[in-house]
């Protein structure tokens, strides 16, 4: 009489299957890890861009207005309400920082949009998807005309930065916009 073989997994065969499905399992675990890391960076730097080109917005929605206030002592790069000095004035191309608000106590132009000098070099800082963005501007000479002294403010133009930073996974990331805002209105 012939016994038949049984053919069957042997304790190295399981082991070994399931060491490899462990491996893909663990390269599969990687893969969406890293995808969801870069996802997460993608939507928190177009969050950032987003808010650098607001704060542009903001700028231009200012020089607009001070085209059409009627109020003699703005021109239309008074783009910043300097409460501590009491006036509305230029924007200084030092590097000093800037941020966008509507509460200007110089009479006049309360309810308006203005740019705030930032005393505390933090920006205007904002909260999106569990993370802090700081928001600021700052203004450098527009480099159109740079054969006039004092460049931005002579050749009717100004560059405007926008800077947006945040913090993520232990890196500190940035964005900057840069636009350069002229006075269209001079020749009209």
């Amino acid at each position: 009489m012939k016994t038949k073989s049984k053919k069957s997994f042997g304790l190295i065969e399981t082991l070994i299957a399931c060491t490899i499905l462990i491996m893909i399992s663990g390269a599969v675990l990687a893969i969406n890890v890293i995808l969801n890391n870069n996802l997460q960076f993608t939507r928190e730097r177009a969050h950032a861009y987003y808010r650098a080109m607001d704060a542009l917005e903001t700028v231009r929605v200012v020089r607009e207005t001070n085209y059409v206030d009627g109020n003699d002592s703005t021109n239309w790069n008074s783009l910043v309400c300097d409460v501590g000095a009491g006036r509305v004035g230029v924007p200084a191309t030092d590097g000093s920082r800037y941020f966008p608000g509507s509460s200007c106590s110089i009479p006049n132009m309360n309810g308006r949009l203005f740019l705030f000098p930032d005393r505390s070099s933090t920006g205007m800082i904002k909260r999106a998807f569990g993370t802090e963005y700081s928001i600021y501007l700052t203004f450098e000479n527009s480099g159109i005309n740079p054969g006039i002294s004092g460049g931005s403010l002579n050749d009717n133009s100004i560059k405007a930065v926008a800077v947006v930073e945040w913090n993520s996974r232990g890196k500190q990331h940035k964005v900057e916009l840069r636009e350069v805002l002229t006075n269209w209105k001079q020749t009209l």
